[in-house]
């Protein structure tokens, strides 16, 4: 469980994503919650080819299957 990462915009957060993805061998799905008002976390996330499977007030729920 990671409660929140914040990076700035000069490629840390795909380096550090493509790595995280590197590393799970043994996991099927990766979930994550984006608030809805955060339009370049979902863009972000989309381009890494997670989906958007459930909503609520304020957030999305995400999910990519590795």
């Amino acid at each position: 469980f990671i409660p929140y990462i914040c990076v700035s915009r000069i490629g840390l957060g795909s380096g550090l994503l493509s790595f995280f993805l590197s590393q799970v061998d043994e996991v099927k799905n990766i979930y994550l919650e984006v608030r809805k008002n955060n339009t370049k976390a979902i863009y972000f996330y989309e381009k890494f080819a997670f989906c958007v499977i459930s909503q609520s007030d304020d957030k999305y729920m995400l999910k990519k299957e590795l």
